[in-house]
């Protein structure tokens, strides 16, 4: 679907002054129970990305309600695969805004990690963003005073 989307836009001419970058999740290693040792998977949306790159932190919650509550319960499950499916089956039936406010709630911001494609698209859109600011620095007109 966007790989059609993208390559409309890139013959239509929309992109060519500018840059793209695509962001999607990527594969995640982390030791899912303690004697099951570190595995791999990767996420389907951002919700399951972050719950599974903040591991620790959605099992403690305490009486998380709505879509933090499944999600929680998700990885109370035995294997990460099950997890991983609970959770895909979760997402589809919860409401994700819901699930935002709660997380809001009952966190602070310096706790919760981004998944690590998120942090790296804001670190690449940074970048871009302060390259923006030196070329419009060194191209602004002398400052005129007025005497």
């Amino acid at each position: 679907m966007w790989k059609g989307w993208f390559n409309q836009k890139i013959k239509a001419g929309l992109f060519r002054k500018t840059t793209v970058r695509v962001a999607y999740q990527c594969p995640i290693r982390l030791t899912y129970k303690d004697e099951s040792g570190e595995e791999e998977t990767i996420p389907y949306t951002f919700e399951d990305s972050l719950a599974l790159t903040n591991l620790m932190l959605f099992r403690d919650y305490q009486n998380p309600k709505g879509l933090l509550k499944k999600l929680t319960n998700a990885l109370g499950k035995d294997t990460l695969n099950d997890a991983s499916k609970a959770m895909f089956d979760d997402l589809g039936t919860g409401s994700k805004a819901e699930m935002a406010l709660e997380l809001f709630y009952l966190t602070e911001p310096s706790e919760l990690k981004p998944p690590d494609y998120i942090s790296d698209g804001l670190k690449w859109l940074e970048g871009k963003l302060a390259e923006k600011e030196q070329n419009f620095l060194a191209s602004a007109p002398p400052e005129v005073k007025n005497d």
